[in-house]
């Protein structure tokens, strides 16, 4: 797990939340998909949370945040997904 946390490091430190998220949405390598996720889920909810009106990164900004809310226990995360799914039950979606 070393080798990960110093390749989300690397990642986050070099590219920003919308770069990450384009990555893993033009990629079709699992592992490159996956190191995007977990880097994803190394930013603070705050940074991911902007990203969410971009109708080509909500989803997979929505994952990242159920990365933080349910793997890592980020209460901020679990949160927002709770205000997102009341937003899309007043939308009806």
């Amino acid at each position: 797990y070393k080798k990960i946390d110093v390749l989300t490091d690397t990642l986050s430190s070099r590219f920003s939340v919308g770069e990450i998220c384009e990555i893993i949405r033009q990629t079709e390598n699992p592992a490159i998909r996956a190191l995007g996720f977990e880097t994803l889920a190394t930013f603070p909810t705050q940074k991911l949370v902007q990203m969410i009106d971009d109708p080509l990164y909500e989803e997979i900004v929505r994952n990242a945040l159920e990365q933080q809310a349910f793997e890592y226990e980020n209460e901020e995360a679990k949160q927002v997904l709770e205000q997102l799914e009341f937003i899309d039950e007043i939308n009806g979606e």
